[in-house]
């Protein structure tokens, strides 16, 4: 006996979750799409420029105080709004909460060593478009990263790495090759000089970055529609272990 295939569409699962999850939170209604957790409508553009300075008090070691209070905390144990979501390496070094001066609420955080294109990663932060309204995605890699470093020595030598580690690699193979290729065909034509290592390393996490950010804006996702529709910004940027700052590379 055969099954027949269901007609509902993955899309279509999304918006139902979202508005399920809309009408459970605000009793019935349906919730604007930008909404911050402390109330009020957000753009995509304010987002950004909210993660911005904080970032910049960040890099001046002139960070807020933690605002978290009695109410926020019971306000958010009903309800999330986070402004961004944010894929970030699993670095230690680089909290996006931290690194943005966040609040409780503010920010979604998947972390994965070398902010790697990943199915549960990219189907979070779709879940956190779709239910929460969130207005925001960034990719966030940084300098000297220790995942980018491994698949690039990996890559170039053909070696195979031990456990699943092989997956990020993987995940980061077309970028890393596409830099190798393009420095390649740069020493090819202009006879220029090889890049060191740690250079090859910090154009390899750029193009990761960009990678990553090109596969959220067309694959075929809630996260594409939503960005059609002006409702959804998504950026890439990069983290200076150095300095602190995270500048924008897309």
């Amino acid at each position: 006996m055969s099954v027949a295939k269901s007609s509902v569409s993955r899309r279509e699962i999304l918006r139902s979750a979202a508005a399920i999850t809309s009408a459970i939170a605000l009793g019935g209604s349906t919730a604007p799409h930008t909404v911050s957790a402390q109330g009020g409508v957000i753009t995509p553009e304010e987002a950004l420029t909210r993660l911005q300075a904080g970032n910049a008090r960040f890099v001046t070691f002139t960070r807020n105080a933690p605002t978290e209070t009695p109410d926020l905390r019971g306000q958010l144990a009903g309800l999330q709004r986070p402004i961004a979501a944010i894929i970030s390496c699993a670095d230690s070094r680089v909290p996006p909460e931290i690194v943005f001066d966040a609040e409780l609420g503010e920010l979604f955080v998947v972390r994965v060593a070398g902010n790697v294109w990943d199915d549960i990663g990219v189907g979070s932060v779709e879940f956190a478009v779709a239910n929460f309204g969130t207005p925001l995605i960034v990719v966030m890699g940084h300098q000297r990263c220790g995942a980018v470093a491994a698949s690039l020595d990996a890559i170039r030598t053909n070696t195979p790495v031990p456990g699943v580690i092989g997956a990020i690699v993987e995940a980061m193979r077309p970028p890393v090759e596409a830099t190798l290729a393009a420095h390649t065909l740069v020493q090819t034509g202009r006879n220029a000089p090889p890049l060191t290592d740690a250079e090859l390393v910090e154009l390899a996490c750029i193009a990761n970055i960009r990678y990553v950010v090109d596969k959220l804006s067309t694959a075929d996702l809630f996260i594409a529609e939503a960005q059609a529709a002006g409702q959804v910004k998504i950026v890439g940027m990069y983290f200076s272990l150095d300095t602190g700052e995270a500048r924008l590379v897309t």
